[in-house]
Formats: structure tokens, sequence, C-alpha cells
């Protein structure tokens, strides 16, 4: 199980081989909304419904591109769950 703490100690998690199962999804649902994994990582932070909101911290035109994508995406309830789960998290 790979914790959202790991994450944050061990770097990016977008791309990274340590957290296949997490990228695996990000890529399967990048193909599906013809957007970036960064644009489905964004978007699941802005549906969530806690009202988080995104700082993006990058002055890359590219990533900043990627990002603002997420604001045209509408993940659906199992694909959020689907992404928290394969973080190796569970559900109450």
């Amino acid at each position: 199980m790979v914790s959202v703490s790991v994450w944050f100690f061990e770097g990016v998690f977008i791309g990274n081989e340590k957290f296949s199962e997490p990228n695996k999804l990000l890529n399967e649902l990048a193909e599906k909304y013809s957007v970036t994994p960064t644009a489905i990582a964004d978007a699941w932070i802005l549906c969530h419904p806690a009202q988080m909101q995104l700082i993006a911290g990058s002055t890359n035109t590219q990533r900043l591109k990627e990002i603002a994508a997420a604001a045209d995406i509408t993940l659906t309830r199992e694909e959020r769950y689907r992404l928290y789960l394969s973080a190796g998290h569970i559900l109450p």
C-alpha cells in the first residue's frame, strides 16, 4: 500500500514507477478524456467534496495548460473512488 505521506517524501508520483497502480489508472483515464495524467490528478482535486483548491506552482506554460484542462473534466464517482483506492487507501 502507498500512502499520501509517502508521496510527499518520495517526490512527484505522476510517472514515478514506484506508484504503478495510480499511474496506470491516471494514464487510462487520461486516454479516455484525451488529456494528460496531470489533468486527471488535478480534476480529482477539483471534484473533491471538501472543495479543495489547486495551487499550480509552475511557470511552465505547457504544464499550466495541462492543469487548466482539469477544469473541463468531470470524473465519475466510480473514477474518483478508483483513483483513491489505487493509491492504497481503503474506504470506510
